[in-house]
Parts: structure tokens; C-alpha cells; sequence
């Protein structure tokens, strides 16, 4: 099963500048809206941007199999370069990086392991982090961001051995 993890507010990182909607968590917002809004680099190399996310309803007892980020990206002005990463506390775990193309809108999907290592917890999830990294070039564009959360929910209860009065 998935959930996906719509991002609700800023996390450690603030280095992008938003363009058209309201604020930098608005304008990321599925659906994809491309050149509508968004948040870019604004000329400068090494920015990041993270965000904090949704509450989770995955149900207890589940086990978390796979966190992916999902980000709408291009370049425009300089060839540019991102990668997409999360956050666990001081831990942070980046995507390969991702070559963008020119005015052109590319869909990334990103199995980032868990921060720091082990296995995922749910309640990892409340002070997980997702975010975007500029690592070449000054254009960086991002129109969609969120999460996607892969689990197996806790087996059913079975109804045992039963015990038969007569």
C-alpha cells in the first residue's frame, strides 16, 4: 500500500524563492501546474530547500518499505543540476543527481534510504524532512514535491485455536 506525503511546512532548510501562489509550500502542491508557480534557485549554486510533512494514518503495526520523493524539475537561465533528499534529525540521504533539461518539465522519483541508517519507523514520519539541492548551475526550478510512503499493513488478527464447550 502508499501514502502519499504532501509537504505542510518549511523544515530546516529556506534557500529558494517561490514565484506566483501564496507561499513555498502552496506552490508545490500537486498538480503538477508548471510554469504557473513554483520555487527556483534565484542565480545562486548549493541552495537547498526542505519541507516538513503531513501527518501520516498509516496504521500501527505497519512496516515501512520504501520512501520515495517525488519532484517536478527544469532548468532555465544556467544549466543546472538537483538532487532530492530527506532529513532525519542532523542525518541527510541524497538522490543520484538528476541532469535537467532546459524549459523542459522531468518528473523525478527518488527511493531515499532511511537517514542515519536501519529500518523505517512510523514515527520517523513526523519529523521527517523532504527537500531539494541545486548542486551545479544557478536555474533551478521546482513546480511539484511530495512523498510517497510504500508499506505492508499488520497482518489481520486470525481467529486462533478455538476452544469447544459441550
Amino acid at each position: 500500500m502508499t501514502e502519499q506525503l504532501a509537504v505542510t511546512g518549511i523544515g530546516t532548510y529556506d534557500q529558494y524563492i517561490q514565484w506566483g501562489g501564496a507561499n513555498k509550500i502552496d506552490v508545490v502542491q500537486p498538480p503538477d501546474n508548471d510554469n504557473t508557480d513554483g520555487v527556483w534557485t534565484n542565480g545562486t549554486t548549493d541552495n537547498r530547500q526542505s519541507y516538513t510533512l503531513a501527518a501520516t494514518a498509516i496504521p500501527p503495526g505497519s512496516t515501512i518499505t520504501k520512501v520515495t520523493i517525488h519532484g517536478r524539475h527544469d532548468w532555465y537561465i544556467s544549466a543546472s543540476t538537483c538532487r532530492q533528499f530527506l532529513r532525519l534529525g542532523a542525518n541527510e540521504e541524497y538522490s543520484p543527481q538528476h541532469a535537467l533539461l532546459e524549459e523542459v518539465w522531468q518528473d523525478f522519483e527518488d527511493d531515499i534510504p532511511r537517514p542515519g541508517g536501519g529500518a523505517w519507523q512510523i514515527a520517523d514520519l513526523a519529523t521527517l524532512e523532504a527537500g531539494m539541492h541545486t548542486d551545479t548551475g544557478t536555474g533551478h526550478y521546482c513546480t511539484t514535491f511530495y512523498v510517497i510512503v510504500t508499506y505492508t499493513p499488520p497482518a489481520a488478527a486470525g481467529a486462533g485455536d478455538m476452544l469447544l464447550l459441550f
